[in-house]
């Protein structure tokens, strides 16, 4: 049930469906009441992915802490819990600087608002 319920939402987020995250939470409510703690970090992780689709980064971040105690996720854990904190700085400067921020590809921690065009 687990597993398929992380399927469906992996799939949904190719789409960007807003039902990825009711999926990523019903596994997640699964894996808890069952006590199996490597789904429940998996399920952490797929809310984290889901959370920073809707840009909800905070939550996102909290998901991928919760999500670390696998040894399988370590390394993608860590970049998008990164991700999801690098977003929640910007939006924050964003609404207090009223400005609209672009991020550079080939340097993510470079940016430049709509004043430098």
């Amino acid at each position: 049930m687990v597993n398929s319920d992380l399927l469906r939402c992996c799939t949904l987020l190719q789409v960007k469906d807003s039902e990825c995250l009711k999926f990523a939470d019903n596994a997640l409510a699964v894996a808890e009441h069952a006590g199996i703690h490597h789904l429940i970090s998996k399920s952490q992780f797929y809310r984290g992915l889901s959370l920073i689709e809707w840009k909800r980064y905070k939550e996102a971040s909290y998901a991928f802490t919760r999500a670390a105690s696998v040894r399988d996720w370590e390394g993608n854990v860590c970049k998008w819990k990164t991700a999801a904190e690098r977003m929640f700085r910007i939006e924050a400067i964003m609404e207090e600087n009223d400005k609209t921020l672009v991020l550079y590809d080939e340097d993510p921690d470079e940016y430049w608002d709509d004043h430098d065009r």
